[in-house]
């Protein structure tokens, strides 16, 4: 017999409060209520080792986000970000930086906890980069982000194109198989698509497709 635990809310591991080294990942927009916001995203490493970024469970990443206007009003976090990680001083009259200028870059800065008391978070702690800390990354500065021994982002070839549009209609069929539990559903679900090229992609489409149609027709 099984004994259900307790009901309860997921809780996630924080990093601890203190200084780190900031490595700029990615950059993004947004839209919520509070208009068009970037959202700066940083791996997180430590000042012995900056590059030895602070990871999940699961062995991934981990990353700090941090919300600011997309201009660079002065004295605010973005203003911050923008001068400490290009080494530059941005005035009134300054042209802004591209986001070239900062992929890649890292920045000294201090993350404390804090406990948002209003939105969908409300109550939960969370990481939050001190807005006042950050300092300029005494080091090389890197070009760009490349996670430890992942291997460089090639655009994929026509054929590589090609079968991947063959798997996801495959996928596709398949889970209107299993909905409708069909004669061989369950032989489809256990295919490795990893496997075959395209023309016995193509030949499981045209069954699996025939299946789902008799089911449909039944």
């Amino acid at each position: 017999m099984v004994t259900l635990g307790s009901v309860k809310e997921r809780e996630y591991s924080l990093i601890e409060t203190g200084e780190y080294i900031l490595t700029l990942s990615d950059l993004e927009e947004t839209d919520g209520q509070w208009g068009t916001r970037l959202i700066w995203k940083f791996l997180v490493g430590t000042k012995e080792d900056p590059t030895g970024y602070v990871c999940n469970a699961n062995g991934e990443e981990r990353t700090i986000w941090a919300f600011t206007d997309v201009d660079i009003i002065l004295g605010s976090l973005g203003h911050e970000f923008v001068e400490k990680l290009t080494g530059k001083t941005f005035t009134k009259d300054s042209a802004p930086p591209s986001e070239d200028d900062l992929l890649g870059r890292r920045v000294g800065a201090f993350i404390t906890h804090e406990t948002p008391k209003t939105g969908k978070n409300a109550g939960k702690k969370r990481e939050a980069i001190v807005q006042g800390s950050i300092k300029p990354f005494k080091g090389p500065q890197p070009n760009k982000v490349i996670a430890p021994n992942a291997p460089a982002r090639t655009e994929p070839t026509a054929a590589e194109s090609e079968r991947a549009a063959k798997v996801e209609a495959l996928g596709k069929l398949i889970g209107r198989a299993v909905k409708l539990e069909t004669p061989n559903h369950a032989a489809y679900v256990a295919l490795d698509l990893d496997v075959g090229d395209v023309d016995q992609l193509e030949q499981l489409i045209v069954t699996v497709r025939a299946e789902v149609q008799d089911a449909l027709d039944s």
